[in-house]
């Protein structure tokens, strides 16, 4: 991960958040949470778990759907999922963890290893000028 200030602001893309629809997926099983992660590691980040009286409820972009489940069981495992409008209501800085709701304006930048960075407004002003 690179250092925010070796960004050059003038690379950054302006990006108001405005939240997308969440796949929603529970468990009847008390699973560690370190379990859970290592289960949905591909997502890197991008799946919150919640706690339940029996389980868990495990969010993640609903467009992560059809990636995340390839293959013969795709279609079992997506009928086990609910669709949440607008469920991912938030996202958080790449680099202080700021919560950035829907709406928020923030910034983008390309990250090296693929996919950008979400930038809050106050580590923006930390980039390379």
């Amino acid at each position: 991960m690179k250092a925010i200030s070796n960004i050059p602001f003038a690379t950054l893309e302006e990006y108001e958040f405005p939240g997308t629809d969440a796949a929603v997926l529970e468990t009847q099983k008390k699973l560690p949470q370190s379990e859970l992660e290592s289960m949905f590691g591909d997502l890197s980040g991008q799946h919150r778990f919640y706690p339940t009286e029996t389980g868990w409820k495990i969010k993640f972009p609903y467009w992560y759907v059809h990636e995340l489940f390839a293959g013969d069981q795709a279609e079992m495992t997506k009928r086990k999922i609910q669709r949440e409008e607008k469920g991912w209501d938030h996202e958080h800085c790449s680099f202080c963890r700021a919560h950035i709701p829907i709406g928020q304006s923030c910034y983008t930048a390309d990250h090296e290893d693929g996919g950008y960075y979400i930038i809050c407004n106050e580590c923006a002003k930390k980039c390379n000028r």
